[in-house]
């Protein structure tokens, strides 16, 4: 019988990007929220969006503060004909997703300062585990089948929470009025944490209700007294010089021996166990920036943020063990100390800002994301690169008060290959709408509110149950909720 069991995390596995690239987060304002596509703008949050952009904002100090409450929800089911339960649900939570913006503007240069989570910001809830958990203990059924097993229990539970807290600076300079640059870089801290368990593995043999790993233990024994038994032999045939019978009992307690130790391994694999581990890293991305303002009322940008390669290095204090090697020795799934390949792709991206009335103003978005040359643990091969692409409006209403409404698609580089349950990418499209209130002069106060449809996906693979294959089909879906708020206060010079 091959017993496989499998808590199978890498680090972008709940990156809970989600606006973005598969690891990147680019709604990164209560303004992006509200209209989709910010990559031209010269508001305060430009900062992140337009770092040349800000040696267009008017002289003196600005200073934004805005927070996202992110509700997503993860569904995956799985067909194979085993599991009592084909179908698992997750839930993200994001309540504190916050972004800070400050400029500084004088004459022709500005100096800015950025915090926000540009990659995850939330934690992932599986209270019902996985089907890539479960389906090793969906084989106990048709395993031991001949020992009576008509069922399996098993109490499995996951959390993961991914944040890469991104701390950027920027200097911009304009050359004249229609043209200025930007330089600077982020430095982005990565902390994972996941936790997890395995417990209370139950299989009915004879219709009796009894823990896995006490049947495999009392197997194991069986098998060893046996073992003791055949060595016996083997001795009493050894003394009496009787090669070919001594032989025989050898091989016979060779077998007994290691289904005994084999026995051992699976009521070890099946008893209770627990996954608590933390993962770090860090990297410093460079930025540049280019805007273009043809007239006040049209302008486009440029901003290129280059590859991050940074690896991330576990600090394990309890694990899982998913298999033993050849010499007995127990397989972990997070070795303590081990590093990671956990690269940030390369980003390009381009906007543009046309006010085409008085009161009407248009904005679009292209971001483009380079999975070339990034190390993921392997799972690169799998993916192409990315890109989204929008289209916002805003309409002022009065002089205080500005609405809005926007739209995003975006297209993941996900090949079949890349989907997992733990791991997937989905095509979306994301509304949003909001508005701009001033409150008093100086001091704005904006709201958000967007919606992410996506397109759900499938993977078919094979599982082996001992040597034969069997098809399974697993499909993939997410539904995203955001609501944002923001304040804005500038004090000119």
């Amino acid at each position: 019988m091959k017993l496989t069991i499998s808590f199978l995390v890498c680090v972008f596995v709940f990156s809970f990007a989600f606006a973005g690239g598969l690891v990147t987060n680019t709604n990164q304002s209560a303004e992006f929220m509200r209209v989709m596509n910010r990559n031209a703008t010269i508001f305060t949050d430009a900062v992140y969006f337009n770092p040349a952009g800000t040696a267009f904002m008017e002289d003196g100090f600005h200073f934004y503060l805005s927070n996202q409450t992110i509700f997503q929800k993860k569904t995956i089911e799985n067909s194979y004909m085993y599991l009592n339960d084909g179908k698992y649900e997750g839930e993200v939570k994001a309540p504190i997703f916050p972004n800070v913006y400050a400029v500084m503007k004088k004459n022709k240069i500005a100096l800015s300062l950025g915090f926000g989570p540009v990659g995850g910001g939330g934690s992932a809830e599986f209270k019902e585990g996985l089907p890539s958990f479960e389906i090793g203990f969906s084989d106990l059924v048709p395993s031991l089948n001949s020992q009576g097993v008509q069922g399996y229990k098993v109490d499995l539970y996951f959390k993961g929470s991914s944040i890469y807290y991104g701390f950027q600076s920027s200097f911009a300079y304009r050359f004249s009025e229609k043209l200025s640059i930007a330089f600077g870089g982020r430095y982005v801290k990565a902390m994972n944490r996941y936790e997890g368990y395995i417990k209370d593995v139950e299989i009915n043999p004879g219709g009796n209700w009894m823990k896995a790993s006490d049947f495999f233990a009392g197997v194991s024994q069986q098998y060893a007294g046996a073992a003791a038994e055949a060595y016996q032999a083997y001795q009493y045939y050894t003394a009496a010089g009787m090669e070919d019978s001594a032989s025989y009992f050898y091989s016979l307690y060779d077998s007994y021996s290691k289904l005994a130790i084999e026995m051992t391994f699976k009521s070890n694999l099946t008893s209770d166990q627990r996954a608590d581990v933390k993962q770090t890293g860090s990297v410093f991305i460079p930025i540049i920036g280019l805007n273009l303002a043809f007239s006040p009322d049209f302008r486009v940008s440029f901003r290129y943020e280059g590859l991050g390669k940074m690896v991330v290095k576990n600090d394990t204090k309890k694990d899982i063990i998913v298999g033993y090697d050849e010499e007995g020795n127990p397989i972990t799934q997070f070795p303590d100390g081990e590093e990671i390949g956990s690269d940030i792709p390369s980003m390009l991206s381009f906007g543009l800002f046309y006010q085409v009335a008085p009161r009407i103003r248009v904005l679009s978005d292209l971001n483009y994301f380079s999975n070339k040359s990034i190390d993921w643990g392997g799972k690169e091969k799998f993916v192409n690169s990315e890109f989204e692409a929008g289209l916002g409006i805003e309409y002022i209403l009065s002089p205080k008060v500005l609405v809005s409404c926007g739209y995003l698609f975006s297209k993941t580089g996900a090949t079949d290959d890349y989907q997992s349950d733990m791991s997937y990418g989905l095509d979306s499209q994301s509304l949003g709408f909001g508005g701009i209130f001033e409150l008093f002069p100086g001091l704005t106060a904006s709201v958000g509110i967007s919606k992410t449809f996506y397109k759900e996906d499938s993977r078919s693979f094979s599982h082996v149950l001992g040597n034969k294959p069997i098809p399974v089909t697993e499909k993939y879906d997410k539904d995203t909720f955001v609501i944002a708020f923001g304040l804005n206060y500038s004090i000119g010079r």
